[in-house]
């Protein structure tokens, strides 16, 4: 009994400390429209307009890429007032050719012997090795290749970083709201960007740097390009290190971009669960630094904050303190158990007042305590369906990597959708598809033409339970063949279906979206062509 006793104790601090940290940050995030107004009096006060240098990250964004840099340069901003760069980090298809063509943007290739990215901190880092000293701009912005933004994204970028030397803003992805799964975690970030980070952000308090979306003032990236390195995570450590020297950073919701393709549950989840695993990393690299003088406190605050626990830790740790209540000679006793959860659920419904929830929009917010360990389970119930296919893969063979193209693209087994790699590699004049799925591969043999062998490897996954959600596979696709064995391309008849178009959009063998629909419902497509060709 003594030690559940110990075991109660220490729950009930826990869940003390917690119940004081988020009734704080709920409470900042009630101000957040009077800190809103007082930034936008500053801005005015301000008056100037920035010189913006957009730096695009780009790894094999060959079909994202034109839409983000078109919505650049549709900005509601004084056109000399921004220069668009494009950092080609290592890609293998076509991103370089398609900006060639577009004129108003800086291309900037790194290359590299073994023919893999950099990632994102080594680009930058070896782009501002090369422009840092000519540069005439007041402040940089960074951007990922995959998103595209509204025609008032600098304008309103500009307010804030007159206000704050450092900006981070929030991502929306594609698939928000359009799915059970979309809507669920789409309010879970609402509730995350309207109530937490702003709420901590005008508590004082640190934040992650968002990767899609984030500008710093020149004088402050010169003393900050240092934390853009490989082996460290800048979206962590570079607001540790800016408020260690005294340089406020601001996390917006009002800056925004938006994902283009459609995200899978899979990589959603993967990010929550990264962005927990990154938080304890930095907690594991600098815990000395807690009881030292050279960390701030908000960045002692930030260490810490990987041990705050979510909404399903306070839960699970309520009903133990409620188990413990019915115990014999337990000292706390039952309004120990009990207090919480009845101070947490008030939280609870606070939070979603300041959210702005209504009824249905805070039932999907609850589902996430629910949806987010069942998902995970499916998750794994994917990965162990993925063990029976050992037999068809191989162990990762570096040489595969040189020579040859990849495409990113769903896999699904109906419930849960994985992002894998499909490689085309082309060998003495005969094609292979090697599928990729982390660091295992499934080779097709060799043919003559490039769908020959995508259809064994989509045969292949079909024995399993799975699908590859691809053109090739999809009802609304039909191949053009040209005659050479080399062709990859063929026609899109999805906006003929919608009537959005008269004629078929162009599209590749291996390209996957979100509209893909089953290959035997080609028969119905080509019916609905003939009549509306009638």
């Amino acid at each position: 009994m003594l030690v559940v006793n110990i075991i109660a104790i220490i729950i009930t601090f826990y869940l003390a400390y917690s119940l004081i940290y988020f009734a704080y940050v709920i409470y900042c995030a009630t101000k957040s429209r009077l800190v809103d107004i007082e930034n936008r009096i500053d801005s005015n006060e301000c008056d100037y307009t920035n010189v913006f240098n957009i730096v695009v990250y780009a790894h094999n964004n060959e079909q994202t890429i034109p839409v983000l840099i078109n919505a650049l340069k549709e900005q509601d901003y004084n056109k000399e007032k921004y220069t668009i760069n494009v950092i080609l980090d290592n890609c293998t298809d076509d991103t370089g050719k398609v900006l060639e063509i577009c004129s108003g943007t800086r291309l900037w290739r790194l290359n590299c012997e073994d023919g893999q990215s950099k990632g994102k901190a080594e680009a930058i880092r070896w782009f501002f090795d090369r422009i840092f000293i000519n540069d005439k701009s007041d402040a940089f912005v960074f951007l990922n290749a995959d998103t595209t933004l509204r025609p008032d994204f600098l304008n309103r970028l500009n307010e804030k970083i007159n206000v704050k030397p450092v900006v981070s803003g929030i991502t929306l992805n594609k698939n928000t709201f359009t799915t059970f799964a979309g809507r669920v975690i789409g309010y879970r970030k609402i509730f995350l960007n309207t109530v937490i980070y702003t709420g901590r952000n005008i508590a004082g308090f640190l934040n992650y740097l968002n990767d899609d979306i984030f500008a710093i003032k020149k004088d402050v990236l010169m003393q900050v390009r240092g934390e853009f390195v490989a082996d460290k995570d800048f979206h962590f450590e570079l607001p540790v290190s800016l408020s260690n020297m005294g340089i406020e950073m601001y996390h917006s919701s009002d800056i925004r971009v938006f994902k283009q393709y459609f995200e899978s549950t899979d990589n959603v989840l993967k990010f929550f669960n990264n962005t927990n695993i990154s938080k304890f990393i930095l907690l594991k690299n600098y815990y000395k630094y807690l009881f030292s003088n050279e960390f701030s406190l908000a960045s002692k605050e930030f260490l810490l904050s990987a041990l705050y626990p979510g909404e399903l830790l306070i839960i699970l740790g309520v009903l133990l303190l409620t188990k413990f209540a019915g115990l014999n000679h337990f000292i706390l006793g039952y309004k120990c158990a009990f207090l919480p959860l009845i101070y947490y659920f008030m939280l609870f419904i606070w939070l979603a007042k300041v959210a702005k929830f209504n009824f249905q929009k805070f039932v999907f917010w609850v589902c996430w305590i629910l949806f987010s360990p069942v998902a995970l389970i499916f998750n794994a119930a994917v990965n162990l369906q993925l063990a029976s296919l050992k037999n068809y893969f191989i162990k990762k063979e570096k040489e595969l990597y040189t020579n040859s193209d990849f495409y990113d693209v769903l896999l699904t087994n109906g419930d849960l959708e994985l992002t894998c790699k499909l490689q085309i590699i082309n060998e003495d004049a005969l094609f292979r598809v090697v599928f990729w799925h982390g660091k295992q591969y499934m080779s097709s043999r060799k043919y003559l033409g490039i769908a020959e062998g995508i259809k064994e490897i989509t045969d292949t996954l079909l024995e399993k339970g799975f699908a590859l959600k691809i053109c090739q596979n999809c009802g609304y696709f039909e191949f053009q063949n040209n005659g050479r064995v080399d062709c990859t391309k063929g026609n899109c008849y999805l906006k003929i279906i919608k009537k959005e178009s008269k004629f078929p959009e162009q599209t590749e063998l291996f390209y996957s979206c979100d509209n893909i629909i089953p290959e035997h419902a080609k028969d119905f497509v080509r019916k609905e062509l003939d009549n509306n060709g009638d």
